[in-house]
C-alpha cells in the first residue's frame, strides 16, 4: 500500500513540475513582445487542453480580450471555423490570435462560461504596390 502511495505522490510531483514548466513557456511566450501570432497560438494549443474552462485560459492570458461570434474573415486556426461560434480575441498589432469556444450565438449567453476547443489566429493583409 505505501508503495502504491509512494508512486502516485512521485506521479503527482512529476506533474505537476511539468505543468509549471508549461506555464512558464506559455506565459515567456504569450509576453515576448517580439512572438509572431502563429506563435503564441501554437503555445496555447501545445500547453492547454480542449475542454479547459474559457475562464481558466483567460487567467492564464489575461482580460484584454474581444468578445466576437462567426463572420467573413481569413480563419487559420486548428479546424474549420463553425458556423455562429463565438470567440475570444487578443489583439497584436494589426494580427490577433483567436481562442475558439464551445460557445454557440443566441444559446450561450457569456462564452467565459464555455470551454476552449483550440487556438487560432488571423492575419491583416498587407496591400502591395
Amino acid at each position: 500500500m505505501n508503495t502504491r502511495r509512494t508512486g502516485f505522490a512521485i506521479a503527482l510531483l512529476v506533474w505537476s513540475a511539468v505543468a509549471a514548466l508549461a506555464d512558464e513557456e506559455l506565459a515567456r511566450i504569450w509576453q515576448d513582445p517580439h512572438a509572431t501570432v502563429q506563435q503564441r497560438a501554437a503555445a496555447v494549443n501545445r500547453v492547454l487542453t480542449n475542454g479547459t474552462p474559457v475562464s481558466v485560459v483567460v487567467a492564464a492570458l489575461g482580460t484584454n480580450y474581444t468578445r466576437c461570434m462567426s463572420s467573413a474573415r481569413v480563419w487559420a486556426g486548428p479546424k474549420p471555423e463553425p458556423a455562429n461560434s463565438m470567440w475570444l480575441s487578443y489583439r497584436f498589432g494589426g494580427n490577433e490570435v483567436t481562442l475558439e469556444t464551445s460557445a454557440v450565438f443566441g444559446k450561450t449567453l457569456d462564452p467565459l462560461a464555455s470551454k476552449f476547443t483550440g487556438a487560432g489566429y488571423t492575419l491583416t493583409a498587407k496591400a502591395s504596390h
